[in-house]
């Protein structure tokens, strides 16, 4: 819990600090409104959440779109996400597309799916926003719609600034339709460059053939390179270890998640342990444990 809540706050901070830099939609700002804005700003980040929050809402009440959207982002810090999210969708109202990036994305935390995928292709379409595209695709992928899937994995990867793992989904996806080029280029990705997420994506796709002996391979690829890599691509290698029951495999990976402070991974890693004490043949992971994406 407490993981979590550094995360968010973190999370805030990193919202806060791209109030006005992560879409360029404004040729002249009303300078009075934007001066507002960085006072409250700066307010925030000392603490002062209570000024900060009066003068972005002044700024926000006179239609000054960025001020809603950074009043969204203290009610969210204030733990108020209802709130917040109406900031957000009249700032989005407003053409700020960060606000709708920022709607969507509470949709999916909080599983409201279609409205998620709602304010994804509006970004994604209007602000040529490679990942609102990517992240509208995941969902379609979710969804078993490979084909939709590809064609936004491929826009997003086609995109100036594409955001940085839609290329190698392009490929992925092309590959689980049938195209012998996604193969050829998510296999180099793996195998010449050694990026992590192409590994683990080439032994999904091989384990949608029923492919078993390159499935393990290329886990096992993966594995070698997860321990400075980002923990839900480590745990996806070790819950493949544990569903074919390589334990002793499982248990290394879960404990080097374990000593990067995962708990997750530490209840796993004494589970197996005591399982295996006890004699054991069989540990299910438990439903509660989901990863998050």
């Amino acid at each position: 819990m407490r993981i979590l809540q550094k995360f968010n706050l973190i999370l805030i901070v990193v919202l806060a600090m791209a109030t006005t830099t992560s879409f360029a939609q404004f040729d002249e700002m009303n300078k009075e409104e934007h001066v507002k804005l960085e006072q409250a700003r700066h307010l925030f980040h000392r603490g002062h959440l209570k000024l900060a929050l009066e003068k972005a809402t002044s700024s926000c009440n006179r239609s000054y779109s960025p001020a809603c959207y950074f009043t969204g982002v203290i009610k969210e810090s204030l733990g108020q996400t209802e709130n917040a999210l109406s900031f957000y969708d009249y700032s989005c109202r407003l053409k700020y597309f960060q606000s709708c990036f920022r709607m969507a994305q509470i949709y999916s935390s909080q599983r409201r799916i279609k409205k998620a995928e709602r304010y994804y292709h509006y970004v994604c379409e209007l602000a040529q926003h490679s990942r609102s595209c990517f992240e509208q695709a995941r969902i379609r992928l979710d969804q078993r719609k490979r084909i939709s899937a590809q064609l936004l994995f491929d826009k997003a990867c086609s995109m100036s600034n594409a955001y940085s793992r839609s290329c190698l989904y392009s490929f992925y996806t092309s590959w689980i339709n049938g195209e012998r080029f996604g193969q050829i280029r998510l296999t180099n990705k793996c195998v010449k460059e050694g990026k992590l997420e192409a590994c683990v994506l080439a032994a999904q796709a091989h384990e949608i053939f029923k492919n078993e002996k390159s499935t393990y391979t290329f886990y096992q690829l993966a594995d070698r390179k997860c321990r400075d890599h980002p923990q839900h691509i480590c745990h996806k290698i070790a819950n493949f270890y544990m569903k074919k029951g390589h334990k002793r495999q499982a248990l290394l990976t879960y404990d080097h998640l374990c000593q990067r402070k995962d708990s997750i991974s530490c209840e796993l890693a004494n589970s197996i342990r005591s399982f295996q004490t006890a004699g054991k043949s069989m540990l299910r992971i438990p439903a509660s444990t989901s990863i998050p994406r």
